[in-house]
């Protein structure tokens, strides 16, 4: 599978850890979004996309992040989670994510490289939406 384009929106803010957002699309037949290129002391990484993790109310049905301890549509007290003890930290869980080290480490080779060559630009793309 290759990397067949890079799109990449520069963050604004000097002070944040997220440098910059990107969606990569693989083959001209599959894109992923939402990947961010976060800034760690010296050094720069690609973090994949998450979702905040949720769990049903066992009385109303609602979802609920699954680090609450109430129902916020029923009120209802929620039971401990069953799932691992990072998930319940965290309350996040990847979307999408490379299942080898060689590709995560091509993809992040690659990214970062897109965003150096973003960043080194005086005027910056604009942001423009390819899905509408």
């Amino acid at each position: 599978m290759e990397i067949s384009e890079i799109r990449m929106t520069l963050s604004t803010a000097a002070d944040s850890l997220v440098a910059a957002w990107c969606s990569v699309s693989f083959d001209h037949q599959l894109a992923v979004h939402d990947l961010r290129v976060i800034r760690q002391e010296e050094r720069l990484f690609v973090a994949m996309p998450k979702r905040r993790a949720t769990g049903r109310c066992e009385k109303c049905s609602a979802k609920n992040v699954v680090t609450a301890a109430w129902c916020q549509n029923c009120g209802n007290r929620l039971p401990a989670l069953t799932r691992s003890r990072e998930l319940r930290v965290a309350g996040h869980c990847d979307i999408a994510h490379p299942l080898t080290n060689d590709f995560r480490t091509l993809l992040e080779q690659q990214v970062v490289e897109r965003y150096r060559e973003e960043a080194s630009r005086k005027v910056p793309r604009p942001r423009v939406c390819p899905h509408g």
